[in-house]
């Protein structure tokens, strides 16, 4: 049983591991920020503001490019300006 349980881990981390199996990250649904995308701009502008209306205008409402962006303009790790990115979300409305 262990060794079957064993072959179909590897099986299923090779599977997602081939470059067969490729998605860009940064187009995932869950990479979308849900809340009011002029509230979310018009506060990154104002808090961050080395960012440009192009910019957000370039990344649109995606939280991992903007992450990406913050993260090269001001040397955060993009991870840290992603949590910040969710938890900002949660405080602006959806409409």
């Amino acid at each position: 049983m262990q060794k079957a349980t064993e072959s179909l881990s590897t099986a299923s981390a090779n599977h997602f591991s081939s470059s067969s199996f490729a998605v860009d990250a940064a187009y995932a649904p869950s990479s979308i920020l849900l809340c009011n995308w002029h509230v979310l701009r018009r506060q990154l502008l104002q808090q961050w503001t080395l960012l440009t209306s192009a910019d957000l205008a370039e990344t649109g409402p995606n939280c991992r490019r903007i992450a990406a962006l913050i993260s090269q303009k001001y040397g955060i790790a993009t991870h840290v300006v992603e949590n910040y990115l969710r938890n900002f979300e949660r405080t602006i409305p959806l409409l």
